[in-house]
């Protein structure tokens, strides 16, 4: 009798087990295994922000990024931030660090443009520029459209579809290619304006120049169809799923 009860309680909590495994299979049917970007990551229920890994166009590898869950619905893949962190990292660099990327990416840092390209092309994506100066005035400038192109081309950037309140200042870049101080499109004047960005003589948006926030300086972080020259005292760059 006591084998038989034994046997029979050990049935019923082995069928427990199988319907909660199939339970839990069940209920990660539709979860991302490899999240491509912070658009994945959301659509799997995470939904604080913070640094998550990626795994852009299914790499082996994962890729730390920091992820904003919070603005604008969330979903957004930080790609550069700059404000004002001890110590400040350096953005006038040569083309291989912008292309790799470097800083940190919980205080300012440039993400890379290889990634960059990577989660621009393996799905459409929107991409989101927020501002502050430096009297804690804050705007936002957002474009329905935005893709580069590989090295080759010198990361050639498209950009349209511009919404929000910071002024459309990017459709001067729009089929620009990527300028460092060593090698570009036009690196005379990533120089003169002492950082780089997708450029040709001149920069109406320049968010990778000197950090000098309230100063009146067109080598400072600016956002010319805003604060004209003048230095921002905030500026971060994020990208997401035009679908999210």
């Amino acid at each position: 009798m006591i084998g038989r009860r034994n046997f029979f309680l050990c049935g019923v909590s082995l069928l427990a087990l199988m319907l909660g495994s199939s339970k839990g299979d069940e209920s990660d049917e539709n979860s991302i295994i490899r999240p491509r970007d912070c658009s994945d990551h959301l659509l799997n229920g995470n939904s604080e922000s913070g640094v998550y890994p990626i795994y852009p166009n299914s790499q082996s590898v994962g890729v730390d990024v920091y992820c904003d869950m919070d603005t604008d619905g969330g979903g957004w893949t930080v790609i550069q931030r700059r404000g004002n962190f001890t110590p400040l990292e350096n953005f006038y660099r040569n083309w291989d660090d912008y292309k790799q990327g470097f800083g940190n990416n919980e205080r300012d840092f440039w993400l890379g443009n290889e990634k960059i390209r990577a989660l621009s092309t393996q799905v459409p994506v929107e991409i989101r520029f927020d501002l502050a100066d430096v009297r804690g005035n804050k705007r936002f400038a957002k474009y329905k459209s935005f893709q580069i192109d590989d090295e080759s081309q010198n990361y050639t950037l498209h950009i349209s579809g511009y919404s929000g309140d910071a002024g459309d200042g990017m459709k001067y870049h729009d089929g620009q290619g990527f300028s460092a101080k060593d090698r570009g499109s036009d690196n005379r004047a990533a120089v003169a304006l002492k950082g780089a960005w997708w450029t040709f003589e001149w920069a109406y948006v320049h968010l990778n120049g000197f950090y000098d926030p309230g100063m009146d300086d067109f080598q400072a972080v600016h956002w010319y169809k805003w604060l004209e020259n003048e230095g921002l005292a905030f500026a971060e760059m994020k990208l997401r799923q035009r679908s999210v």
